[in-house]
């Protein structure tokens, strides 16, 4: 007997090893056959139609052991897209705004040094707000650009643009302190702990707030080289800038040191380096979002 044609419509088709085999016409010969469903491959990022076999729930893996492995998956695969080493991108960029906070420090009336610093329409204040508007349009051009299923990070793009669009204009319209004058005034009155007023309660609970957004997201970010480095660059200036923020200046040893100079230099120069590589950050991810993948070579072996 001659073994089937398997490309001929009239023979039997097989879809995988652990299905029967499907007929071309049905038991009277005048349509198809029985069908039956498959553990075959599917849609590796729909797990209804995937091939592997639901696991009991006992033997499913851990919310934590979970998680690792996710990030070890990240470790992985980040290691496919090329990018520059952390320093050659703080490097120049640290120097510049050194600069500019010199500058800022230079052109200051006689006698009022922090001048660009302490006032918000110094010039620190105004590029804090630029640096935060840029990284919302950079996190907004990351999520008109990234496609599905891409890097799984459209949530993360739009609350990272509305996000950083909120800093820009609090950094601008004052929000913060207005809520905390209200809440002091109306609400629960002057603090009696360790901060001074409810303007530096809320700053915190922004940070606090960031940290739980971006430890969901963690193992995603994880996948972008540089987006998570510089991410924690920018989160280390703002707890320096948070840090001289809340500092006492009572009459204790920080109080008297904190009054003998003028904080606000290293407060919202802090600032604007935070902002600044918040933007960098978004620009860097959006360079990997836009990137174009290398061709395959087409010279042969």
């Amino acid at each position: 007997m001659a073994a089937p044609d398997v490309f001929s419509s009239s023979a039997p088709k097989v879809v995988n090893c652990q299905q029967r085999v499907l007929t071309p016409e049905g038991p009277d010969g005048s349509g198809p056959g029985p069908r039956t469903e498959g553990t075959g491959a599917g849609d590796p990022f729909n797990s209804e139609s995937s091939g592997a076999a639901k696991l009991p729930r006992s033997m499913k893996p851990g919310l934590v052991s979970s998680y690792v492995a996710s990030v070890r998956s990240a470790l992985a695969s980040r290691k496919r897209i090329e990018a520059p080493s952390l320093g050659r991108v703080v490097t120049p960029v640290a120097i510049a705004l050194f600069v500019v906070l010199v500058i800022a420090a230079l052109v200051a009336p006689a006698d009022d040094i922090d001048f660009q610093f302490r006032e918000e329409e110094g010039i620190v204040t105004t590029l804090s707000a630029i640096f935060l508007a840029m990284a919302s349009g950079f996190a907004g051009a990351c999520y008109l650009t990234e496609g599905k299923p891409g890097h799984g990070l459209k949530l993360w793009w739009l609350l990272a643009c509305l996000g950083f669009f909120f800093f820009a204009c609090d950094e601008l319209l004052r929000f913060h302190e207005q809520v905390g004058t209200f809440v002091r005034h109306h609400l629960l009155g002057r603090p009696t702990m360790f901060f001074r007023n409810w303007n530096d309660v809320i700053v915190i609970l922004y940070g606090v707030v960031a940290l739980f957004v971006v430890a969901y997201f963690f193992p995603r970010i994880l996948r972008l080289p540089l987006h998570m480095e510089l991410l924690a660059v920018a989160f280390l200036a703002y707890c320096v800038h948070t840090g001289v923020d809340v500092m006492p200046h009572g009459d204790g040893i920080i109080g008297r040191f904190m009054s003998s100079i003028p904080s606000s230099i290293p407060e919202e120069g802090a600032k604007l380096y935070a902002s600044t590589f918040f933007a960098v950050a978004m620009l860097n991810a959006l360079r990997i979002v836009t990137r174009t993948p290398k061709a395959p070579d087409a010279s042969g072996p």
